[in-house]
Formats: C-alpha cells, structure tokens, sequence
C-alpha cells in the first residue's frame, strides 16, 4: 500500500487542505471559524497519526532509519499534544509553548517536497550550499564591520537632512549597521548618498540649514555645543551635529559599497546555490545507490541484509527499472 502511488497523493491532498485549514485563522476569533478549524486540525491530526501508525507497522524499525519519516513523526506528536493540550489543559492559552506548538504545524509544508521531485531536489542543493553560503555571509558581515566603522568616522557629525535622519543615520554603530542593511537591499540608497553629500550651499539655500564646515569638540566649546543643542546624538530634542557634507565623501562610499556588496557579495550568494543546484542535478552514483537502498529496505525489512535468490533478483530488476526508467 505504501508504494501505491494513490496513497502518496492522498497524504499530498491532506497537506494541502491542513495548509488551507491554518489560513483560517483570524483575530479577533469567529465562532463559525473556530469551530471549522477544530475539527479540521481533529481529522488531519487522526489522518497523520494513521499515516505514522501504519507506515510504523509495514516498515518496523526501517521507519526510523529515514530522515522524512522522523520528520513526519515529530510532526504528528507535536500536532497531537497542540490539540490535547488546548481542549483539556486547564489555561492553555496562557501556556507559551502552545503557541510554538501551533506555529511548528507549519513545518508540515515541508513534507510536500518530499513528493514534488523537482522541488526536493532543488531544496537538498540550497541545503548542500549551506556550508559555502556561510563562507559567504562571514565576508559580508566583514564588509559590513568594515563600512559600518568608515561611516561612523565619516559621517556621524553631518546634520539631519532628507532620508538621513533619526532611523537611518552613522551617529553609532547599531544604526550605521542598520543603515547599510537597509542600502544593501536597495532600498533608498542614493537618497542617503545626496544627503550625506549635501554642500554647505545645498544645506543653507534648499533646506534652510546652518552647517559648519568643520564641527570640531574640545574642552573650550563643550558647554556651548550642549546648550545649543548640538551634542543630541538622535536630534529629538535639539538640531544635534551641524556639520556640512562631503560631495566626495558621500558619492564614493555609497559607490563603492553598492559595488561590492549589493552586486558583487549577493550575486556570489546566488552563484554559490546555482554551483550546488548543479551538483544535485548531476546525480551519479551516491544517487543511484540510495535509489537502490530504498529498493532493498522494501525486501528485506527486517535489516538482516539478506535475501533469497529469488527476492535478491527481484530486487535487482527492480532498481534497474527505477534506474533507467527515470533517466531523462
């Protein structure tokens, strides 16, 4: 019954629906709604329990020596002990592991790559790729160190103007790094690029604002910044640092990190998973094997690693079959 292609896509079909069930879900509650979900969470929980039960009882210990099929069972459990805890717990609501409870049946999607072959196998490259994606993300976050540190240097005494403002500037390390995640994305980039490159005629003629060319702090002229105001590192409850920006500044820092970060580091990003999406396509040997391993778990499913003469060519013609059949 397991290799019956109407039971694969019935637990497909139930997936689907369970999805759909969770999109029910509004704030705040409908007692119609409610009560539809109950149930339908109730039947899809027995559905998925019969599904581990039975596949528990063919397969015997082979069950857990496949990675889905662990992934299945915790999914039931969690799905189970979510239902019971919220209809007899006393204060279930208050309980938070409820709510991740709620939340892991989620993670139950994940199942339909295990029956869309395409997909599966362009998820295990994304996986394979881990390892080098996290190669990748150190140079980033080196960049970012990199840029973040330059533009607190640079720029945390130019005045507030425009997109440069209390959300997006580089008076500190947090906000500068904030800042270029914001940039690396795209978004407004060049608009933060104009402010901080704004002239002391751009500053004083288009935006009504005082600049000084140099915002120098020493002993002498400390309590004179601080009564005008212009030590507020945030600008909420004074003009804060009025210093003039740099055209030159400006323009190359934002240049350079568009450069190297936005298209040079997030195309390597992808480069890495088409480098990994091409190994999984390759297939070769390790994929035939475990063609043939699951095959041979389906005549000899107590593990003793062997067979009658009879079952052995069976299982030969069969992984033959699955080999060449499913050759493009």
């Amino acid at each position: 019954m397991l290799e019956e292609s109407w039971f694969d896509t019935g637990i497909t079909c139930c997936i689907c629906l369970n999805t759909g069930f969770m999109c029910l879900y509004v704030f705040p509650d409908v007692p119609v709604l409610d009560g539809i979900t109950w149930w339908g969470n109730c039947f899809f929980a027995v559905v998925f329990d019969a599904e581990v039960v039975i596949k528990m009882y063919v397969m015997r210990a082979g069950y857990f020596s496949e990675a889905w099929n662990r992934f299945d069972l915790v999914c039931a459990i969690v799905t189970t002990l979510g239902l019971l805890a919220g209809q007899f717990a006393e204060g279930a609501e208050e309980f938070a592991f409820l709510g991740v409870i709620r939340v892991f049946r989620v993670a139950r999607v994940l199942r339909l790559l295990r029956f869309a072959k395409g997909l599966n196998r362009l998820f295990m490259a994304f996986v394979f790729s881990l390892p080098k994606l996290i190669n990748v993300g150190l140079i980033l976050l080196l960049l970012l160190f990199l840029f973040a540190v330059l533009g607190v240097n640079l720029f945390a005494k130019i005045a507030f103007v425009g997109p440069h403002g209390a959300q997006a500037n580089f008076r500190g390390f947090y906000r500068a790094i904030m800042t270029l995640v914001r940039a690396m994305t795209g978004e407004g980039w060049n608009e933060m690029m104009h402010a901080l490159a704004s002239s002391a005629f751009e500053l004083r003629s288009i935006h009504n604002i005082s600049c000084v060319t140099s915002f120098d702090l020493t002993p002498d002229s400390y309590d004179a910044l601080v009564a005008k105001g212009f030590l507020d590192r945030d600008a909420l409850q004074g003009p804060g640092p009025v210093e003039c920006g740099s055209p030159v500044q400006g323009i190359v820092f934002f240049v350079l990190f568009t450069m190297l970060v936005t298209y040079v580091i997030m195309n390597l990003f992808i480069a890495v998973i088409f480098d990994g999406f091409q190994e999984a396509q390759q297939g070769g040997p390790p994929e035939i094997i475990a063609k043939c391993v699951s095959v041979w778990k389906r005549f000899d499913r107590d593990y003793k690693l062997f067979l009658p003469l009879g079952l052995a060519m069976q299982c030969i013609g069969v992984c033959s079959h699955k080999t060449y059949a499913e050759e493009p």
